[in-house]
């Protein structure tokens, strides 16, 4: 099986590993730019030579690999240097697009010293969305025991519905995950999926009463100890704008902190891009405190 693995912003390196024992068995470089410091910008050799130091030994949620980018920080200390560990997962309707499209979006919390997970699940018409949710909560379950520090979630758009449905109270995550996972970024998210049911797409989700009502997280209870970000791009798409606002504004009336931005001048393509970028708003959302 192969993972792929950044040490830096501007390097990415893949790793081979043993599906059984996961040693790090050897390392090649994909790119021939130099490796730069994201602390201080000086230029490193042009090529590790060992492993990180504790490096995850464990990257895998049972059945699918996650990605995991390694800030310089965690390659010179090991992850445990990292400010904490984000996993992104990606969107594409539950029917599109993989971990690999969605790798380079580790750029901007990499340069502000987060390790990063990027996530991978089975496709529909493959997998109902019931169980996509199980392989995410499986994922997420594992890397509890990956490094130390916060864990914070960040979806987009089928996966803002997924990183949601994390902090439901009906989703078990073991108790690393749990003592660690304190806070949720729902990017232009699908948060009611009701509506979904009468949609062409419907034949490869097969959304029923039971299961739409059962998968939205607007419908569940959401967990405690942990805030939840809904933001989208000012020009999205109205529905995907009603989607954002609903779970916030449903949740914080149980209890939950929720937070609700539109971004000014992003649609729903190019905010999740902002993920490159260390100062963007996004990044901020992820790394820094929340009003």
């Amino acid at each position: 099986v192969s993972v792929s693995v950044s040490v830096s912003v501007s390097v990415s390196v893949s790793v081979s590993v043993c599906a059984k024992d996961w040693p790090w068995l050897n390392v090649t470089l994909e790119s021939n730019e130099p490796f730069h410091c994201c602390d201080c910008g000086s230029r490193l050799p042009s090529r590790p030579q060992d492993k990180p130091q504790d490096c995850p030994e464990q990257l895998c949620c049972g059945q699918k690999m996650c990605g995991f980018a390694l800030c310089r920080k965690c390659y010179q200390g090991g992850i445990e240097a990292a400010c904490g560990l984000a996993a992104l997962i990606h969107g594409g309707y539950w029917v599109a697009l993989s971990k690999d499209d969605f790798s380079h979006m580790a750029a901007g919390l990499l340069a502000r010293g987060w390790a990063v997970a990027i996530i991978g699940y089975t496709l529909a018409p493959q997998a109902r969305i019931a169980d996509i949710t199980q392989e995410i909560a499986a994922a997420v379950t594992s890397l509890g025991k990956t490094g130390t520090g916060p864990i914070r979630l960040v979806g987009h758009s089928a996966g803002g519905h997924l990183v949601s449905r994390m902090m439901c109270d009906d989703i078990n995550l073991g108790a690393a995950a749990m003592g660690r996972l304190d806070r949720i970024l729902s990017v232009s998210g699908l948060h009611d999926l009701r509506p979904l049911q009468g949609l062409a797409k419907n034949e490869l989700w097969r959304l029923d009463d039971e299961e739409s009502r059962a998968e939205s997280p607007l419908l569940r209870t959401p967990r405690p100890g942990i805030d939840l970000v809904c933001l989208a791009g000012a020009d999205e798409r109205p529905e995907f704008i009603r989607q954002n606002a609903i779970l916030p504004l449903a949740w914080q009336g149980l209890g939950a902190n929720c937070h609700l931005q539109l971004l000014a001048g992003h649609n729903h393509f190019t905010i999740i891009e902002t993920m490159t970028q260390p100062d963007s708003r996004l990044c901020e959302l992820v790394d820094g405190p929340l009003a």
